[in-house]
């Protein structure tokens, strides 16, 4: 039997060997400690925004997390605690499995920071995510013409016809207790035939400035909605509206470059889609008009219906009293009209104002059969011509809303989506301002040393910290 021997020499290289291998050892696995602490983060993020708020989703194709968890308040603690829960959750799941791991981390601490709620630079968020829905999911033509006529008239033809429609309801309100542009004179002189036809003119027809006051004087939707009982009474609480409270803010600053309002035409697709109208009814809705509200903002039904209508009877009254102007037959009806109710001797200037009154009248008159056909479900045509389009109810709709401001249209959408999904299960205390749409986080980990502890003779090094960053973003 031969004995063996080492040398001091080869025994301090040897040491030296196994520090050098043992570090490596180390390394490797504090690289691979930091990829875990990084992966499960990520994963522990996603699972908290996974929580989003589906009534939000289902209804109006909206992302935003409640960090109120069901209750009225805005706490991003609570978001921060999901994720640790789910870290935690990972943590304790990876080093159950494998007793002998390489890699156990604790978790120390999560921080979320630069937070952006769902309201904040004016609903930009909402408002982006509501143009992607119409690009992305709304029929083709509907969001490629947007405003345009269902006649198939191009943007540009369709802004001018617009402006024509709104310059004959600038007309009605000019000529209204004047008859300066009607083409006709103050004093004009008249044949014996037209004092002949003058005198035949029914009673009715003379009374018909009157008859018009008092059907003004009966309410808007008294002269359009035969039924009143047909209208709905609802009201908004206009104590907690959104658009009339003082929101939260969240601590993100808005970015260069955001997606920001300047696609009126989608947001308006979308919001044709998603809410109530008259003549088209929406399930669980607050309101049952919807879009009245966007346009005229009041508490209640019958309060937006009326404002729209109003709206309407302008337009319609400034389209129709300019084609009467053009229709020959009843301009030369009117004249006579007007004469029989000021006489062949009139004072200076009252023919004119008498005969502008005629006219406004009938376009009154006609206004309302107008407004009857479309509070009816039917179609008028935009202005007295071949070529002009025929118009529905919600065509209007879209034209008043062109007038709006976007961020009106924004926050008062928004106070019906917030009214809507309270009425849900588990999002009674839903508020919009307390929904987060996109945060940076970052988790700290520590670990303990492993091979290094072969090396050290003495204590050794401490624990390792690990910070994980990241974004989560909805949009």
């Amino acid at each position: 039997m031969k004995r063996g021997s080492i040398t001091l020499y080869f025994s301090l290289l040897a040491v030296l060997f196994l520090a050098l291998f043992f570090s490596l050892l180390e390394s490797a696995r504090v690289n691979g400690l930091r990829a875990d602490a990084g992966r499960m983060a990520s994963a522990a993020s996603s699972s908290v925004f996974a929580e989003y708020n589906r009534e939000l989703l289902d209804r109006y194709e909206i992302f935003a997390l409640d960090t109120g968890y069901g209750k009225d308040s805005l706490s991003i603690v609570n978001a921060e605690h999901r994720m640790e829960s789910y870290l935690y959750k990972n943590v304790e799941q990876k080093n159950g499995i494998a007793r002998l791991s390489f890699y156990p981390l604790q978790v120390e601490q999560v921080q979320m920071s630069g937070y952006q709620l769902l309201t904040d630079f004016d609903g930009d968020a909402y408002y982006s995510m509501a143009c992607r829905y119409a690009k992305d999911a709304l029929p083709i033509d509907l969001v490629q013409k947007g405003l345009e006529y269902r006649a198939g008239k191009s943007q540009e033809e369709t802004e001018k016809a617009n402006s024509e429609i709104r310059s004959h309801s600038d007309q009605a309100q000019k000529f209204l207790e004047s008859g300066e542009g009607t083409g006709e004179e103050k004093n004009p002189q008249f044949s014996d035939e037209d004092i002949r036809k003058s005198k035949e003119v029914p009673e009715e027809d003379k009374g018909i400035l009157e008859q018009v006051k008092k059907m003004q004087k009966a309410g808007v939707l008294g002269l359009f909605v035969g039924d009143a009982s047909s209208i709905s009474q609802a009201t908004l609480p206009s104590g907690s509206l959104l658009s009339r409270r003082s929101l939260e803010q969240g601590t993100a600053p808005q970015e260069e470059g955001i997606e920001s309002y300047g696609n009126k035409v989608l947001f308006q697709a979308y919001l044709g889609k998603k809410f109530a109208c008259w003549g088209s009814p929406l399930e669980d809705t607050f309101l049952q008009y919807e879009q009245e509200y966007l346009l005229a903002g009041k508490n209640t039904d019958p309060g937006n219906l009326e404002a729209v209508a109003g709206m309407l009877l302008a337009v319609r009254e400034g389209v129709n009293y300019a084609a009467i102007l053009k229709d020959q037959e009843r301009r030369e009806e009117a004249r006579i009209i007007a004469l029989a109710i000021t006489g062949a001797f009139a004072l200076e200037g009252i023919y004119a104002a008498i005969f502008a009154g005629v006219v406004l009248a009938w376009a009154f008159l006609d206004s309302v059969k107008d407004l009857q056909t479309l509070l009816g479900g039917g179609e008028v045509k935009a202005w007295d011509s071949e070529a002009a389009p025929s118009l529905d109810y919600q065509s209007y709709l879209q034209i008043f809303m062109a007038a709006v401001p976007e961020k009106t249209l924004a926050f008062r959408s928004m106070d019906l989506i917030e009214q809507n999904v309270r009425t849900a299960e588990g999002s009674g205390n839903l508020s919009l301002d307390h929904c987060i749409v996109k945060t940076k986080w970052a988790a700290r980990f520590f670990a303990e040393p492993m091979f290094l502890r072969f090396v050290h003779l003495a204590k050794g090094p401490g624990p390792y910290e690990f910070l994980a960053q990241g974004a989560f973003a909805y949009q």
